[in-house]
């Protein structure tokens, strides 16, 4: 690939080429967006009856994944179905022509015949402007000609597509389109370009001003590529800036940078990202990250993490990130290192890719795993991202995204197979064939609310909350060939119409496939003791039990609001006029209701800070109580705890071996605990009660 052709000033470039839309209208049909089958009658002859249309696909479509059987497939045939070719100059003013091949069936006239439809498709793009890029840009597309059943197809080819998902759902700067016609060996191609939000300060709104023009772009697609990704080439700075300034937490009059590793804290003190040098290893993206780790009784030393990204293959042949890393000051503090860094490298990869880059290393793996998890789980991921390079690079960039099932949303993506990759002055680029493939990111807010079991034995299936299931449920019970589903029975439809049903077998294998969240924290709220042994432990999830917690703090505020403002809304305000005309400045009507705001909120936010400290723990136990139905014995918690579906929080697990039980013990924190109440305070025996029944728990108070 010539990468001196990168000229358009936008972050990244990226090059569609025909075979690469005709894999998009392949990705479409998988997924439902083009009907596999539909009916209609001929106006000419309604006399004959309905023909059945059948769409027809080539005999050979790449993919990673196979198809539904349980949905209506298409017909394998001609090579030239959904062949696209990228126009110039066309007197409707389309884009593109779709040539498409229907099996035709009628059986009012025995009619059975394949044709051949030319769809000429004119394309849009849509943005609000200040709208904050993919977050409000569309793709539309118009049918302007058709060689055959123009009325019929119009509506079905006339839409407008969400870019959202192209980012993975992260936020993007700008995007821009144009496309080249074919020239020489250079292909025609669609050119896509973007801009990342990358920040330019510490401060909030600190971001790059616009850059780019798209009528200095050239067309960067190589010959016999399907797709060419491209960034300019003095990205290098701006994404060690923007990953750098992101850590920033506000500190005094100025900023700064905490790290907070495992039992330590630091700083980051730099990042710089820059491509290897030959005698480095060439073809390498590397990170090199200064931080200074406090150690006690020492000089906090400075420690250089070098992260060296470079392209590879993964399990189903896609290309992929690989990573090596390495520290100019080696030993414990490596490690230490190594334990609290995945956080620092989320603003440069994403989550994902963070995890993506960290995947292959042994060292602390379990630990980095656990802290990016751990940062999908958090309320972090509910509000909406910027997009980083690696949710933009194409070696799997998602296009669609769906929800097939309650635990997953799949992510379907045209992927490539190995083409090359240069990391170099000239800035990074990939390149390859298309193939169709897709992957998964589990749902955060899915936890384990009951269980099935037959008495004292082991349960045998998780009953997990799914508290979005109505507003998926169309997507979860839609049949189309490329949906990507697991087994699950809903548990009580009528009843409790969120519970979703797994065995715990299959529960397992999610897991393991990244199709359900393991080790999610749950918090033990009550005992049952027989024989003055505990005998089951009832639990419920950390993350319901905040939400509940949330959900009574913002009820209290705006319960409390307005009686604080008819209390002390005019004594704010004459306090307010009375600063501003003891300083003899004039101030406009906004911002003086802007201090009375400001000042009332003082007020709210000091009731809703004693409701806190004080009723608002009474109101929380209160309001889990419907929920608490997860009930199981100590052992059997244990073990699912082992094979990593949950944590309990707040108590150690302990292992009697010799006769494969376990149980839970108080976590001893001496700087805590100083005195004998404190300790007897979070004493597992001293939980409140509960009685074990066929109908479900009772609770003894």
């Amino acid at each position: 690939m010539d990468q001196t052709l990168v000229r358009s000033g936008f972050d990244l470039e990226i090059a569609l080429g025909e075979r690469y839309l005709q894999y998009l209208l392949l990705l479409a049909l998988d997924v439902g967006l083009i009907p596999v089958e539909f009916t209609f009658v001929e106006p000419e002859h309604p006399e004959k009856g309905p023909i059945r249309a059948l769409m027809v696909v080539p005999s050979v479509v790449d993919r990673t994944y196979a198809l539904d059987p349980a949905a209506v497939l298409p017909e394998e045939g001609s090579p030239q179905a959904f062949q696209t070719e990228v126009l110039f100059g066309d007197v409707d003013g389309a884009d593109l022509k779709v040539t498409a091949k229907v099996h035709l069936v009628r059986a009012g006239d025995g009619l059975d015949v394949v044709s051949t439809i030319f769809l000429f498709v004119r394309l849009g793009l849509l943005k609000v402007a200040g709208g904050g890029g993919l977050e409000s840009a569309s793709l539309t597309l118009e049918l302007v000609r058709a060689s055959l059943g123009f009325a019929q197809l119009k509506p079905l080819v006339d839409r407008t597509l969400s870019l959202d998902a192209l980012a993975n759902g992260g936020r993007i700067a700008d995007i821009a389109m144009r496309k080249f016609p074919a020239q020489g060996v250079t292909p025609a191609s669609l050119h896509v370009y973007l801009n990342l939000m990358l920040r330019s300060g510490p401060q909030p709104g600190a971001f790059l001003e616009p850059r780019g023009d798209v009528l200095v772009g050239e067309n960067i697609l190589p010959e016999g590529a399907d797709m060419a990704f491209a960034t300019r080439s003095d990205i290098y700075g701006d994404l060690a800036a923007d990953a750098f300034f992101r850590r920033a937490v506000r500190s005094g009059a100025g900023y700064s940078y905490p790290l907070h590793f495992k039992h330590r804290d630091g700083t980051l003190l730099g990042i710089r990202v820059e491509p290897t040098s030959v005698e480095e290893g060439a073809n390498k993206l590397r990170m090199r990250i200064k931080t200074e780790i406090e150690v006690d009784n020492w000089p906090d030393p400075d420690v250089t993490l070098l992260v060296d990204v470079f392209g590879g293959v993964d399990a189903d042949g896609v290309m992929t990130w690989n990573s090596s890393t390495t520290a100019a000051d080696s030993g414990l503090l490596y490690h230490l290192l190594l334990a609290g860094l995945s956080a620092a490298l989320i603003p440069l990869f994403g989550p994902g890719g963070a995890l993506l880059v960290f995947s292959g290393l042994e060292i602390a793996k379990h630990v980095l795993t656990e802290e990016i998890t751990s940062y999908y789980l958090s309320d972090k991921v509910e509000r909406r991202l910027d997009a980083t390079l690696l949710d933009i690079a194409p070696n799997r960039l998602t296009l669609l995204r769906r929800r097939w099932d309650p635990f997953y949303e799949t992510q379907h993506q045209i992927g490539l197979r190995a083409g090359g990759t240069a990391i170099n002055q000239n800035g990074i680029a990939m390149w390859g064939q298309a193939v169709l493939t897709r992957t998964t990111t589990v749902i955060g807010s899915v936890v384990i609310r009951d269980t099935e079991r037959v008495d004292e034995e082991a349960p045998t299936a998780l009953r997990y909350r799914v508290d979005d299931f109505e507003s998926v449920r169309a997507t979860i019970e839609q049949v189309v060939p490329g949906a990507d589903r697991r087994a699950f029975v809903r548990h009580d439809p009528q009843a409790d119409p969120d519970l979703c049903q797994v065995t715990v077998a299959d529960a397992l294998l999610r897991i393991a496939e990244q199709r359900l969240v393991g080790a999610h924290p749950y918090l033990i709220k009550r005992i049952e003791v027989r024989d003055n042994k505990i005998d089951k432990l009832l639990l419920v999830s950390e993350r319901e039990s905040k939400e509940q917690r949330n959900g009574l703090i913002a009820e209290h505020r705006e319960a409390v609001t307005p009686g604080i403002i008819a209390a002390h809304e005019a004594e704010v305000r004459a306090q307010v006029l009375a600063e501003i005309a003891a300083t003899g400045v004039f101030v406009a009507p906004d911002e003086v209701e802007a201090r009375v705001a400001a000042g009332l909120q003082a007020f709210i936010d000091a009731a809703v800070a004693e409701y806190e400290a004080g009723q608002l723990t009474g109101d929380l136990e209160a309001r889990l109580l419907p929920l608490l139905r997860f009930e199981l014995g100590a052992t059997h918690i244990g073990k699912l705890q082992q094979q990593g579906v949950l944590t309990v929080a707040e108590f150690d697990l302990v292992h009697l071996a010799a006769r494969d039980q376990y149980y839970y013990r108080d976590r001893y924190v001496p700087a805590l605990e100083t005195t004998p109440a404190k300790r007897l305070a979070d004493n597992l025996r001293n939980m409140p009660r509960f009685e074990s029944t066929p109908l479900g728990p009772v609770f003894v108070d």
